[in-house]
């Protein structure tokens, strides 16, 4: 499954089952391990300038899921540890 697309299911499961909901319930914890954030993002989005044709979005659908995923935390059981430039960071 596409990883924007478990973020938007993990997130109507947790709608649905509400606020005070186990974080189990919405199901097993996906642990994403990024490099260099900052770096990727730039270089996907350099790709997608070079193999985007007309009709396609403008902005890279790599780029837009990552940016989509990285803000979600443990309500959805989803953890990112990634590094920006240099330094640690977790988003969870």
């Amino acid at each position: 499954m596409p990883v924007a697309a478990l973020g938007r299911l993990r997130t109507r499961i947790a709608d649905e089952l509400g606020i005070d909901a186990d974080p189990k319930a919405i199901g097993a914890r996906v642990l994403i391990l990024l490099e260099e954030v900052n770096a990727t993002m730039k270089q996907l989005a350099r790709y997608w300038e070079k193999i985007r044709e007309s009709g396609d979005p403008k902005v890279s659908p790599a780029v837009d899921a990552l940016n989509e995923i990285l803000p979600l935390g443990r309500r959805w059981a989803i953890q990112c540890k990634h590094r920006r430039n240099g330094a640690r960071g977790s988003a969870s």
